[in-house]
């Protein structure tokens, strides 16, 4: 298989990502995250070019302002995701591809091009479309909070950080209940 290094590096993602789907390690968005220097590698073993780890930073990084193409989104300084399909409009997600082509994963499973575009065009953009918030908001319940401010409107108050640390759990702990549901 003779691959360029833009698809070497898509396919390489690509397939670790598949990876942590089938083996169900994906949970939340840091379960994507992808280190520069793992898909370089993989990246380098599919293709005879040198896969430089400035394609992968900058060029094929979405996020980049020298980016060439929406490969990948940005995580934090070191990961990055493989971008779902329309997350860039659909410009320069994805190299062209042979889809009958056969790739091995680490696992000695064999995959063609098309099961793996499959895999992302389905699942993977399912797991965006459906995923829950990276921040957990809890549920607030309002009522609560006005029937409080009924009761206590017209008392003295005295801020929680002016109090001593045995009268100050209890009433931070009491508020919480009050305010929050989950």
């Amino acid at each position: 298989m003779n691959l360029s290094v833009n698809q070497a590096v898509w396919l390489a993602a690509a397939m670790m990502t598949y990876e942590r789907f089938k083996n169900k390690e994906v949970k939340s968005i840091d379960d994507i995250a992808l280190v520069q220097t793992d898909i370089r590698e993989r990246a380098q073993s599919l293709t005879d070019n040198n896969v430089d780890s400035a394609r992968i930073s900058q060029h094929f990084n979405g996020d980049h302002v020298n980016k060439l193409h929406n490969f990948f989104r940005q995580i934090n300084e070191k990961n990055r995701r493989l971008s779902y399909p329309g997350e860039f409009n659909g410009e320069k997600e994805r190299p062209d591809l042979n889809f009958q082509e056969s790739l091995t994963l680490s696992s000695g499973e064999k995959i063609t091009v098309d099961q793996l575009v499959n895999f992302v065009e389905t699942d993977y953009l399912s797991f965006f479309d459906n995923k829950e918030s990276a921040v957990i908001v809890p549920e607030i319940d309002f009522n609560k909070i006005i029937a409080h401010l009924s009761t206590y409107a017209n008392h003295n108050y005295k801020s929680p950080h002016q109090l001593d640390e045995p009268e100050k759990q209890p009433l931070l702990s009491d508020t919480r209940k009050r305010f929050f549901s989950s």
